[in-house]
C-alpha cells in the first residue's frame, strides 16, 4: 500500500492556522484515496519540540482503520499519551488520568465514574441540563447581540461540569473554566498572551489540581452528594484512590467538557448560517425528539470537536498494509473519518436528518470511546432547543474566528445578533 506525503504537510503549523477546515479535508481526501494510512515528520509543536532524531509518524485516515486502530488497544496503546508531544509522566499523570492508562488500570479507574455517566442517570440529569441551558438562554437573550463562544457556548458545559462536582457559582467556577480553556489554548499564540506553551498548559493544569486538592480535603471531611464525593469514596483493588489521582480526574473532566460540547455549540450555530435549510427544518421541528438526537449526532460529526488522538505501537506489526515498528507515534484522525465517502453519504453537507451516523467524533469504539458522549448528546439537543425556540432570527456577524490548534478544533470567537427578548 502507497504511503505517500502530501502537497499541504499536515505537519507544518501553517497546514492548521492558514487552511480552512473544508480546505484541509481535500488533504485528507487524497489520503483516503491513495493512502489510508500515511507517514509524516513530527509534527510542528508550541508545546514541545521534537527530540533530534525523533521518527515519522503515521496517520491512520479511513474511519474503517481509526475504529480497527481504537479498538485494538494491545497493539495501539494510549499509556505514552494521547498528544504527539511527549510530555513528562508527571503531567500525563496529573491532568489526563485514565485517558492515558491501559488496561487492567483503565478499566479499573473509567469505572469509578462510568456510573455517573450512564444513559439512565444522564436522563435522570436531563431537567437540571435544560435548566441550566434556559438560565444561559435567560441572561443573553434580551441583549440582542454578544460572542456566543465565551457567553453560550463556554458557559453552559463549564456550569454543567461545575455542578456535578459540586463547585459552587461564582470566582472559583470561572476560574476552573479558564483553566479548561487554557488546557486547549497551548498552540494560538493570541491566547497565550505571551506565555509559553507549555508553561500555559502547566499552569492550568497544576491549577485545577490545586483546586481539586482543597474540595477533595473538604469532601472527604464533610462528604456531598456530587461527583467528586463519589469519585472520593471509590474502593479500586488498592483502597480509595490517592487525592492526586482524584485531581487528575477533575482536570481531566474539566477540560473534557471545554474541549467537546463547548465547540460543537459553537461550530454548529455556524454550520446552521452555512446551510439555512437545516436551521429552517430544526426550527419547524423543535420538538421532535428524533430529529434532535439526529441533530446531536451530525452536529458532532460535522464539527469534529477532537480533531486526533496520538496512540503509540506496543509491538511490530503489519496493520492496513504498513510495516509498524514498536514505538511508533500513531494519529488517528477523526476528522478525515468524519468525511469518509465510503460511510457517510454526501460528507461535506451538514444534514440533520442523517438516520445512521456512525461518526467517530466521540472516538472510535473501543474502550477508550467517551464515556461522556450521553451527556453530550443531552446537553446538544437542550441548548439547540432553547436557542431557536427564543432566538429565532438570530445570524452570525461576520466570520468565527477558529482556535489555532490541530488537536482541538475550537471556536474562539463568535459574533452573532437577533432581537432582543422582551
Amino acid at each position: 500500500m502507497a504511503t505517500a506525503r502530501v502537497e499541504h504537510d499536515i505537519s507544518s503549523f501553517g497546514f492548521w492556522r492558514d487552511l480552512t477546515f473544508d480546505q484541509r479535508e481535500e488533504t485528507f481526501a487524497k489520503l483516503r484515496a491513495e493512502s489510508p494510512i500515511s507517514r509524516h515528520r513530527p509534527l510542528e509543536s508550541h508545546l514541545l519540540e521534537p527530540e533530534e532524531g525523533a521518527r515519522d509518524f503515521w496517520g491512520i485516515n479511513t474511519h474503517e482503520l481509526i475504529q480497527k486502530a481504537s479498538r485494538d488497544t494491545k497493539t495501539f496503546s494510549s499509556a505514552s499519551g494521547i498528544f504527539m508531544e511527549d510530555f513528562p509522566d508527571v503531567v500525563i499523570q496529573g491532568s489526563l488520568s485514565f485517558i492515558v492508562t491501559d488496561a487492567p488500570r483503565h478499566k479499573e479507574l473509567r469505572g469509578i465514574v462510568w456510573s455517573a455517566f450512564t444513559p439512565g442517570n444522564m436522563r435522570k440529569l436531563e431537567h437540571d441540563i435544560a435548566a441550566q441551558a434556559k438560565q444561559i438562554v435567560d441572561e443573553i437573550a434580551p441583549l440582542g447581540e454578544a460572542d456566543l463562544a465565551t457567553t453560550l457556548c463556554k458557559q453552559l458545559p463549564g456550569r454543567l461540569f461545575a455542578n456535578l462536582f459540586g463547585i459552587p457559582p461564582g470566582d472559583l467556577r470561572e476560574e476552573v473554566m479558564q483553566c479548561a480553556e487554557d488546557m486547549a489554548s497551548w498552540s494560538d499564540e493570541e491566547l497565550r498572551d505571551g506565555k509559553e506553551a507549555i508553561e500555559l498548559f502547566g499552569d492550568a493544569a497544576f491549577r485545577l489540581n490545586d483546586i481539586a486538592l482543597d474540595a477533595i480535603a473538604a469532601r472527604r471531611e464533610n462528604p456531598q452528594d456530587d461527583l467528586l464525593t463519589w469519585v472520593c469514596q471509590a474502593q479500586t483493588e488498592d483502597g480509595t484512590l490517592e487525592d492526586w489521582e482524584v485531581g487528575s480526574f477533575f482536570a481531566l473532566l474539566s477540560a473534557a467538557a471545554n474541549d467537546t460540547t463547548r465547540h460543537t455549540i459553537a461550530h454548529t450555530i455556524w454550520n446552521f448560517e452555512r446551510f439555512p435549510e437545516q436551521k429552517q427544518l430544526w426550527q419547524a421541528n423543535l420538538t421532535d425528539a428524533t430529529l434532535g438526537e439526529q441533530l446531536a449526532e451530525e452536529a458532532v460529526r460535522y464539527a469534529t470537536p477532537l480533531l486526533h488522538f496520538r496512540r503509540t505501537v506496543t509491538q511490530d506489526v503489519e496493520f492496513g498494509g504498513v510495516e509498524m515498528k514498536a514505538g511508533d507515534k500513531v494519529a488517528l484522525w477523526y476528522c478525515s473519518g468524519n468525511r469518509d465517502e465510503q460511510v457517510f453519504d454526501r460528507p461535506m453537507e451538514f444534514d440533520i436528518t442523517r438516520e445512521v451516523n456512525r461518526h467517530v467524533g466521540f472516538g472510535g469504539g473501543g474502550p477508550h470511546y467517551c464515556m461522556g458522549a450521553a451527556l453530550a448528546r443531552l446537553t446538544l439537543r437542550s441548548i439547540f432547543r432553547e436557542i431557536y425556540s427564543r432566538m429565532p432570527d438570530i445570524r452570525v456577524v461576520g466570520t468565527p474566528r477558529f482556535l489555532d490548534a490541530n488537536v482541538v478544533h475550537g471556536v474562539k470567537e463568535l459574533r452573532a445578533e437577533w432581537t432582543p427578548e422582551r
